[in-house]
């Protein structure tokens, strides 16, 4: 019973062990290989329509924010800020 016990423990360590050891070699590979991205920004705060999303999209931007009027100040304009890689 006691050497049973004890392979039980010995292959629970070998796993946490495998385990430990795979996800140090996952978590060091992605940094290693992930490219860092640098952004530039783009604010529109005019009336906008399909076409000029649309050339906006051609020329690599993305919408990542909608914030819809009317403002504060009495502009019924959304606001849309678009980002894309540098």
């Amino acid at each position: 019973m006691k050497s049973k016990n004890r392979l039980v423990l010995i292959l629970m360590f070998i796993l946490l062990g495998g385990f430990t050891a795979w996800t140090v070699y996952a978590h060091n590979t992605a940094s290693s290989t992930a490219e860092k991205k640098v952004w530039e920004y783009k604010i529109v705060s005019d009336n906008v329509n399909e076409n000029d999303l649309n050339a906006l999209g051609v020329q690599g931007w993305e919408l990542v924010e909608l914030n819809p009027g009317p403002r504060p100040n009495g502009n019924a304009n959304s606001i849309l800020y678009f980002k894309r890689a540098k």
